[in-house]
This record gives structure tokens, C-alpha cells and sequence, in this order.
């Protein structure tokens, strides 16, 4: 089981970029399944199914087993990043 959360918009726009006003999230499924829970609503996404926010609302991914999420910042290597 997985689960990560995501953090509130401005913030995730100035981890990703810090001179981006915002972003624009998209999940693509290619394999299993997963959760999507935004707003209080859970949606079961499957093989071939996209989840777009456009306006990077807060949001919580996780495996259809529920578990304790961590953040998705926390996953994210501190910058600078290299362009390889």
C-alpha cells in the first residue's frame, strides 16, 4: 500500500518551479489501479485513465488499500536540479 498527498497549490508551484504562479497537474494510469481523493470524493482509476487538475488542487493519490499518505514534497530531490 502507498498513499501521497499532495500540498496546497502555491506551494507545489514553488517547489516545482519557483517562478511559476501556477501549475497544472495530470496522472496517467498505465498499470493497476489507484485512488484519486479530491474534495472529500474518492474516484478509482484504472489502466489508461487520466486525472487532470488545473488548477493543482490538493489532492491524495493512494493505492485502493488505504494507508497513512506522506507528502509528495517530501519525495522531491532539494533543488537545484541538473538538466541530464
Amino acid at each position: 500500500p502507498w498513499a501521497l498527498e499532495s500540498p496546497e497549490s502555491e506551494e507545489l508551484a514553488r517547489a516545482l518551479e519557483p517562478r511559476a504562479r501556477r501549475v497544472i497537474l495530470f496522472h496517467v494510469v498505465l498499470d493497476g489501479r489507484f485512488v484519486i481523493s479530491l474534495n472529500g470524493t474518492d474516484h478509482e482509476l484504472g489502466p489508461g485513465d487520466v486525472a487532470i487538475l488545473p488548477y493543482a488542487d490538493r489532492h491524495l493519490m493512494r493505492s485502493p488499500e488505504k494507508t497513512r499518505p506522506i507528502s509528495l514534497g517530501a519525495l522531491l530531490p532539494p533543488r537545484p536540479w541538473s538538466h541530464r
